[in-house]
C-alpha cells in the first residue's frame, strides 16, 4: 500500500486538485481520454496528475510513446499515452487489471510499433546517439537468463532489467550496466543524452556513472516488449506495469519521470517502492 508520504504527495499535485474541483482537462488530457472508455473519477484524477505533471517537468515533450499497462481494462492498458501513434499488439501476454500486462518467458510478447530508424521520431534519435526506454516492472524472473524488457532488433537498443545482478542496457549499440539490486521489481530507466553518455536509473536513483559510447547506428526494426524484436527469444517471465520510449532526459527530467510513474502506481496501491 502507499505509505503516508506517497499519498500526500499524490495530493498535493495541481493536477488532481484540478480534477478534484472540476476544472478543465488540459489539452493533454483531453486527447488521450477521446481515445479510451471514461474512467471514473478517481483513475481520470490518477491520469491526470501523471500526465499534467509530466507535462509541467517538461517531460512529456520527450516522450514518443507511454504505456500505463496498470490499467482498468485491457483496451486501455494497449494505449499510448502521448498520441495516437505506436499502440501495443498482445502476442500471448496475460493482463490483470489494475496491475498489469505478464510475460510467460517461453513465447508472450509485445509489438509496440515504434522502430527509430524509420519513424523520424524527433525524440529517440534514428542514429541512436539520443533516446530513452523506462519499464515498471512488479515481479522478480528468478530464472537469471539475459531476458528483455524492451528491445529492437541487432541488439541496438535494449533494457535487460536483471542478470548476474545488474541492469544491462544499450541505446545506440552502446553496451551499460549497473546494479539491480538483485531484482528485476521495480522501475527501471535507461537514458542516452549524447554518442558518449548512457545513465541508468533504478527507483528514483542513478545507478553507476554515464559511460557506453554509441557505435551501432540506428535501430533495426520495431521495440518488442518482454522479448527480442519480433518475438523470437529472450522471453522475460514478469508483469509489467508501465513501459516509456523516448528521447533524452536532463537528470532532473528523468527523476521526475520516474516519480510520477511511481506516484500513478502508489495510486493503485502497487508500488514497488
Amino acid at each position: 500500500m502507499p505509505s503516508l508520504d506517497a499519498k500526500r504527495q499524490w495530493q498535493s499535485w495541481p493536477a488532481l486538485d484540478k480534477v478534484a474541483a472540476g476544472g478543465a482537462d488540459s489539452a493533454e488530457m483531453t486527447q488521450f481520454l477521446a481515445r479510451i472508455t471514461a474512467p471514473s473519477a478517481p483513475r481520470k484524477a490518477a491520469y491526470a496528475a501523471l500526465i499534467d505533471g509530466l507535462v509541467a517537468d517538461t517531460v512529456w515533450p520527450k516522450i514518443t510513446a507511454l504505456y500505463v499497462q496498470a490499467a482498468a481494462d485491457s483496451a486501455t492498458s494497449l494505449i499510448n499515452l502521448k498520441s495516437s501513434a505506436y499502440p501495443l499488439v498482445n502476442h500471448g501476454c496475460t493482463f490483470a487489471a489494475d496491475a498489469g500486462w505478464s510475460g510467460n518467458g517461453t513465447s508472450a510478447w509485445m509489438d509496440t510499433g515504434f522502430n527509430p530508424n524509420t519513424a523520424a521520431d524527433p525524440n529517440m534519435k534514428a542514429d541512436g546517439s539520443e533516446g530513452s526506454i523506462a519499464a515498471y516492472i512488479q515481479t522478480n524472473d528468478t530464472t537469471g537468463a539475459f531476458s528483455y524488457a524492451a528491445h529492437t532488433a541487432g541488439n541496438v537498443a535494449y533494457l535487460c532489467p536483471l542478470f548476474a545482478g545488474d541492469i544491462y542496457s544499450a541505446i545506440g549499440g552502446g553496451g551499460q550496466n549497473a546494479t539491480a539490486s538483485g531484482t528485476t521489481r521495480g522501475n527501471a530507466l535507461i537514458v542516452r543524452t549524447s554518442s558518449s553518455s548512457l545513465q541508468i536509473y533504478k527507483n528514483g536513483t542513478a545507478r553507476g556513472t554515464a559511460g557506453g559510447a554509441a557505435t551501432a547506428g540506428p535501430s533495426i526494426g520495431n521495440f518488442a516488449l518482454f522479448s527480442v524484436s519480433g518475438g523470437t527469444g529472450n522471453w522475460l517471465a514478469v508483469q509489467m506495469s508501465a513501459t516509456m520510449l523516448g528521447g533524452a532526459l536532463t537528470p532532473t527530467q528523468a527523476l521526475a519521470y520516474m516519480s510520477r510513474i511511481n506516484a500513478y502506481m502508489a495510486a493503485l496501491g502497487i508500488n514497488t517502492y
